[in-house]
């Protein structure tokens, strides 16, 4: 399980900060390699929800460790700071570029909101990617409107 100081912002594997002494997290970053196919990698936050009340954050694209840290952390940040996110809202503040949707999905027994990233050519529906290793980030997701 990967934690990040929210005071100086490193990663440790520890519960107090060894470089601040921070001795709470607020929340972290757990990655998760399924070895499935269909959906192989999870990474999502803990502690979003019980500590501001938003959703945990998800990622289901197999990107570099480093850019699902960051991704993450950056929205953990913006929801620290007050910005909500919900399902079915696209942002193009995320990535550059690029717009991302957020859609709700369950984490094995706990509903997440996660973040869908869309194709190489900035294709965010289903019906217009390209690559079935896109499409699959919607396994699992509520098309639901939420009101």
């Amino acid at each position: 399980m990967v934690r990040y100081c929210t005071e100086c912002n490193t990663q440790n594997s520890v519960e107090i900060c060894p470089h601040c002494k921070v001795t709470t997290f607020e929340w972290i970053i757990h990655c998760v390699n399924t070895g499935s196919e269909e959906s192989p990698i999870n990474a999502h936050t803990h502690g979003l929800f019980a500590n501001y009340g938003h959703l945990d954050l998800q990622i289901c694209l197999p990107l570099p460790s480093p850019e699902i840290k960051s991704i993450l952390n950056n929205l953990g940040s913006k929801i620290k700071d007050g910005q909500k996110f919900k399902h079915g809202e696209k942002s193009d503040q995320i990535i550059k570029y690029f717009e991302v949707a957020f859609y709700e999905a369950l984490d094995i027994d706990r509903k997440v909101l996660r973040i869908v990233f869309p194709d190489k050519k900035g294709n965010l529906e289903i019906a217009k990617m390209e690559q079935d290793f896109y499409v699959k980030q919607y396994k699992g997701v509520s098309f639901q409107v939420v009101g």
